[in-house]
């Protein structure tokens, strides 16, 4: 109660600064409007305060049933004062055709001060009034079998207040013809109905139950006034209670919130929402959700927050956008079913977070990023983080992404506690594996396979194409994380002869230790064709990996190797960064972007490679201690690039030929030979002395074509880094160490 008195406080200060719209729906929201006398007689205000004053002001009946007093025909105006007071009455009663105009509102210790007050009675209708330029409209409390029917309201702040009323009917009311902050509040009260109105030009919450009991919102319409939604913007608020009902309601955007809806036993349903920011939101205990319709949400449809035991089926759901978007989502709570729903358009259509016990079955999602999600970081600042437990996943439809997990970079604990069973993903069965030991998996049977919390799982064989959760976004393409192969807490599993085609990605693999990967053919992956994280004691031997927009990515990662593999048209081809004591050997680059990245990976192993005719061979950013032989630099923009902040790495052995650049190297103690007797084979070298890399760098045991006298030019090969810097299109030549282009992660964490 002090919260909403509060809030009416300020709004009636804010009111009358408000502009004024025109409804603003169209014709078909606002027709059967009431009609109203266009004459009434003039009238001071006045109290009713027993049964008695009905007579003693001289209006008709005798307070029964089938005679009531009626007050009939009036016309109050006041700025100081209610203008109808009625208490302590029993009577039979009827106000109808009246017009009231008020710019009053008080409040009394229990209830607001309306122009219509009506406390501790019974019996009264309510009906075909006008309220026309007022700032509250009419207050009830404390009454039972009160009827307001057909009257329109036009106020500003408060329009219909209820406090503890019961067995009352609020129906074929129009709210809110230019605009209204609060349309209808009942509190406390038991069986009350609110039936076929119409709440226009809502500003602030267009009706609220708060504690209510058995009390029933259907059949009305309401809209937001237009402009940019807040996050005080509530159409309807279930606040607390039990067992109501909100059934077959229309709701118009924009909004932040259609529904919030709190409570136990709850029912929702059949309501048709459009428009807003979140369909509903809830915290609930043993309600139901079901056949409604959710159309044009930009970010949640239903976002359930500590719910237990509810039931959320065959419900549709459609987003605005696919950017960030959800179907449903669950943050904690336990034993809730979401079921038999079509969700289309969204970033995942089923999200959950930190819940119990929840089932998931037979839902359709369609045309968007991901099917489910499961992830471990709540938005909610009062909840703790955690993974779902005991999920049951089971017959549900999915297209593009299918399953995917959102793991925060702090999580560390395995992954399990799920049942998935039967589902699809583009018409192919989802392989979900978790706690498994020792089984042989035959790829070819699945559309998408996970592995959680395995220890030696083998998955041989099979095609994967299609998994994709790219979107074009504002001009730019969020990539997303979805892949048709996910490795989650593993030990001691391999991959080998699978064909990873035009995924987002091809094979993720987080929080895994000694995972192999052989005989990959991974090709046109729109992010990357592998990504590891949190991971060590890798694998990746014989593969093949073409025209993919980056082709490894170890992040987090330590003592991996990648040795035999091809790596062909890549813009990226072999990204290692935190990764360090990495092995790169016997692998194969050509026609790449970057080649090899390195990037807080000290201690490396990069050998025995070939990088023909690339754009970068080697970049060494923030690394030391790194040491780079026996590879084949040839035909490339730059063979090997070395930033300021990395020290004390190793180049020797390597042959650098028909590169515009063999070497840039800004860091410190970096050494270019064995430091005994071997060096580097340089195509410019002049055959006399060391080999001059930079100022502060040479080769002192060089190689090359000729021998004879020392070139005259101050850098061996006549290269001024600065001018070739210049010379290929870098701009700047800390732009070009720091890596030039963007760099996003390539961990699984969103």
């Amino acid at each position: 109660m002090k919260r909403t008195v509060l809030s009416i406080v300020a709004i009636l200060f804010l009111a009358l600064l408000l502009p004024k719209t025109p409804c603003g729906l169209g014709d078909d929201l606002c027709l059967g409007k009431p009609t109203f006398s266009p004459s009434y007689t003039p009238s001071e205000p006045f109290n009713i305060t027993s049964d008695a004053d009905f007579a003693l002001h001289g209006f008709s009946g005798n307070g029964s049933l089938a005679d009531p007093y009626v007050i009939v025909g009036l016309n109050i105006t006041s700025d100081d004062s209610t203008l109808i007071w009625i208490q302590n009455t029993r009577s039979h009663f009827r106000i109808e055709d009246c017009w009231f105009s008020s710019a009053y509102a008080g409040f009394t210790p229990l209830y607001s001060l309306l122009p219509l007050t009506i406390a501790n009675a019974t019996n009264g209708n309510i009906t075909h009034n006008e309220f026309a330029d007022s700032l509250g409209g009419m207050s009830l409390y404390s009454c039972s079998n009160m009827h307001v029917n057909l009257n329109r309201f036009e106020t500003r702040a408060q329009t219909l207040s209820v406090r503890r009323a019961n067995h009352s009917t609020f129906e074929r009311n129009e709210f809110g013809l230019d605009y209204v902050d609060f349309g209808a509040w009942l509190s406390l009260s038991y069986n009350c109905s609110v039936r076929s109105n119409t709440f226009f030009n809502i500003t602030n919450v267009g009706v609220e139950f708060s504690s209510c009991t058995l009390c029933y919102l259907e059949n009305n319409t309401l809209s937001f006034l237009e402009g940019v939604p807040t996050t005080n913007e509530i159409m309807v608020n279930l606040y607390g209670g039990e067992d109501c009902v909100v059934h077959e309601n229309r709701i118009y955007g924009p909004c932040y919130r259609s529904i919030n809806a709190e409570g136990i036993g709850h029912s929702i349903t059949n309501n048709t929402i459009s428009g807003c920011d979140y369909g509903l939101r809830g915290r609930l205990v043993d309600s139901a959700i079901k056949f409604n319709t959710f159309e044009d949400f930009r970010w949640g449809g239903i976002v359930l927050i500590r719910t237990n035991g509810t039931l959320v089926h065959h419900n549709w759901l459609s987003a605005s956008t696919k950017y960030l978007s959800a179907g449903v989502i669950v943050y904690g709570g336990s034993g809730s079913n979401i079921s038999s729903s079509i969700i289309s358009r969204t970033s995942t259509g089923i999200a959950l977070q930190g819940c119990d016990g929840a089932l998931v079955e037979r839902n359709t999602v369609t045309d968007s990023l991901y099917g489910l999600t499961l992830f471990s970081e709540t938005v909610l600042p009062e909840d703790p983080d955690g993974l779902p437990t005991r999920s049951i996943v089971r017959s549900n439809v999915f297209s593009g992404g299918g399953v995917h997990f959102n793991i925060g970079a702090q999580w560390t604990d395995p992954f399990g506690n799920q049942t998935m069973t039967n589902n699809t993903l583009n018409e192919r069965e989802i392989g979900y594996f978790e706690n498994e030991e020792g089984l042989n998996v035959n790829g070819s049977d699945y559309g998408q396979v996970i592995f959680a919390n395995c220890t030696g799982m083998s998955l041989l064989g099979g095609s994967f194409e299609g998994v994709k959760s790219d979107l074009l976004h504002l001009g730019y393409i969020d990539y997303g994380f979805a892949s048709p192969v996910t490795l989650m807490s593993c030990r001691q599993c391999s991959l080998s002869s699978l064909t990873l085609f035009n995924n987002t990605m091809g094979v993720k693999i987080y929080s895994s230790t000694e995972v192999s990967l052989t005989d990959v053919n991974a090709s046109r992956h729109s992010w990357a064709a592998v990504v590891t994280s949190r991971s060590d004691t890798l694998t990746i031997a014989d593969s093949v990996f073409y025209d993919n927009y980056k082709g490894i990515g170890f992040s987090w990662a330590w003592d991996c190797l990648v040795q035999q593999c091809s790596f062909e048209g890549n813009n990226e081809s072999l990204l290692l960064v935190n990764a360090p004591s990495c092995n790169v050997t016997g692998c194969s680059f050509v026609h790449n972007g970057d080649c090899v990245f390195l990037g807080g990976s000290s201690g490396g192993i990069i050998h025995d490679n070939s990088f023909i005719v690339n754009s970068r061979g080697v970049l060494l950013n923030s690394t030391s201690d790194c040491e780079l032989t026996s590879n084949v630099f040839s035909g490339c923009r730059f063979g090997v690039v070395i930033d300021t902040f990395s020290n004390l790495n190793r180049v020797y052995d390597n042959t650098f030929t028909n590169n515009i650049v063999d070497a840039l190297c800004v860091g410190s103690g970096n050494q270019w030979d064995d430091g005994v007797s071997i060096g580097n084979y340089w195509d410019t070298y002049s055959g006399v002395g060391p080999f001059i890399v930079d100022d502060d760098d040479q080769d002192n045991y060089p190689r090359g074509p000729t021998t004879g006298t020392q070139s005259t030019t101050t850098t061996q090969g006549g290269y001024n880094p600065l001018a070739i810097a210049g010379a290929a299109g870098v701009v700047g030549f800390v732009a070009l160490l720091i890596l030039v282009f963007e760099r996003r992660k390539v961990t699984i964490e969103d």
